[in-house]
């Protein structure tokens, strides 16, 4: 994000490829940097990427604010349940909106080949009708519908229950900036 001096943020608009970033902030983007009072940040991580831009302003790290949930008691055996797992089946959690930048382009095609191993796979979240057809698609090749649940896009004690319930959470990203 850019402070800009009138108080405004604005998100960096760089999610396509090298060359067209590159260009971007060579034609562009770089008088807005240096005319910006404060670089805010995510994390220091970012901070040190913007350093070898070289630009004559500030910056700063502010993490992301957190909301840790309650502890939801029993949150494995809910999840079994409402899936209606085998309880020693490993349960592994893809949650995020459904796009092509979330790696499931890598994530389904290694599950794939481990398909003989016993887990059940949660896939949750949306995306467009186009891309959720190619996610059916992948899972279809690689022979994952059959241990694949696909709640959709959930919320409040569900997302919960997901996290808190499964064993092993997955997020896998061409590009990630809110890690």
């Amino acid at each position: 994000y850019i402070n800009q001096p009138h108080g405004l943020l604005c998100e960096w608009p760089l999610q396509q490829s090298k060359l067209k970033k590159k260009i971007y902030l060579l034609l562009i983007e770089r008088s807005n940097l240096e005319d910006s009072c404060t670089l805010q940040f995510t994390s220091h991580k970012e901070v040190k990427e913007a350093e070898k831009l070289e630009l004559r302003v500030s910056s700063v790290a502010i993490p992301l604010g957190l909301k840790i949930p309650v502890e939801i008691t029993r949150s494995r055996h809910k999840l079994h349940d409402i899936f209606q797992i085998p309880p020693a089946q490993p349960v592994i959690l893809f949650l995020s909106r459904l796009n092509y930048v979330k790696g499931l382009d890598y994530l389904i095609p290694a599950l794939g080949k481990i398909k003989n191993k016993n887990f059940t796979f949660i896939l949750a979240g949306n995306g467009s009708s186009e891309y959720e057809a190619e996610v059916s698609e992948l899972l279809k090749t690689n022979n994952l519908e059959h241990c694949t649940h696909r709640p959709g896009f959930v919320t409040g004690e569900m997302k919960d229950i997901l996290l808190q319930g499964s064993d092993i959470f997955v997020l896998t990203s061409h590009s990630e900036s809110f890690s």
